[in-house]
């Protein structure tokens, strides 16, 4: 009886996952990029882009959440990444994708999350193209002294290493460790190496900029002074989570959710 009952339960909930989500293409440099959308009718809407070697499973365990706050929710996994892992591109070309979804999907209000190499594409694609956002929140994004110091150590070793390295078996670590595994290492290789070849220029590009956003970071992430210092500039505020690290919406989960519902997403 109770398998029953949990296989109606999941036949429930992917029924009201396929009603409520709507795969789209677009070309892009004649190929194929898939996105999607959730709750496509509603008016305010939030843009979401994950980190290096992920997919958009990252943002997954707030989905149910955004439904609740009747937020349209575009969504996507980047070049040589999971749904979209035969998609080539240069770093460049990133931004131009961005902006492609955004004119397509934009609503009367626009909110963005990009977490850890998203959060930099994200703010590099705002200040390119213009993109007009009520607020950006980046969770970790690529600009502080400990991401360089991870692109800087990706030049150090091959792809394939750091695809298989062995990671802790828990939390989003090990969710994390399979999406490396399904992704194309030369297009992770492209993304490293420009981005450790460019990281001050983007990064200076940010942090004298007119985009305000706001950085979340885990108190328990590395380096620390790095990432508490991005508050001194004055269009970044600063805000961190105890009990977290890389992945603080999943770390933080409720703390997060919280935050989001009472502040980011408030006027």
């Amino acid at each position: 009886m109770k398998r029953i009952l949990f296989l109606m339960l999941i036949f429930v909930n992917f029924l009201c996952y396929s009603q409520n989500v709507v795969e789209k293409h677009l070309d892009f440099n004649g190929q194929d990029f898939l996105y999607k959308i959730r709750n496509a009718n509603f008016e305010k809407c939030c843009f979401l882009i994950h980190g290096f070697g992920d997919s958009y499973s990252s943002f997954e365990n707030l989905f149910s959440f955004f439904d609740s706050l009747k937020l349209k929710t575009v969504y996507f996994d980047l070049q040589g990444m999971g749904e979209n892992k035969s998609v080539k591109s240069n770093f460049s070309d990133v931004l131009k994708l961005i902006n492609l979804i955004f004119e397509r999907e934009k609503c009367s209000q626009n909110f963005a999350i990009g977490h850890s190499m998203g959060g930099l594409i994200l703010l590099l694609a705002t200040l390119e193209n213009s993109l007009k956002f009520e607020k950006i929140l980046i969770i970790e994004g690529s600009i502080s002294a400990a991401d360089f110091n991870f692109f800087r150590y990706l030049q150090s070793q091959s792809m394939e290493n750091f695809i298989q390295k062995k990671r802790e078996n828990k939390g989003y670590s090990a969710i994390y460790s399979r999406n490396l595994k399904n992704s194309d290492t030369t297009q992770l290789r492209i993304f490293a190496r420009t981005i450790y070849e460019n990281f001050e220029t983007y990064r200076n590009k940010i942090l004298t900029s007119e985009v305000k956003f706001l950085y979340v970071f885990g108190r328990n992430s590395a380096n620390l002074d790095s990432r508490k210092e991005l508050g001194s500039y004055k269009n970044i505020d600063t805000l961190s989570f105890a009990n977290s690290q890389h992945w603080v919406h999943w770390d933080a989960f409720f703390e997060f959710k919280f935050f989001l519902k009472n502040s980011f997403f408030s006027k």
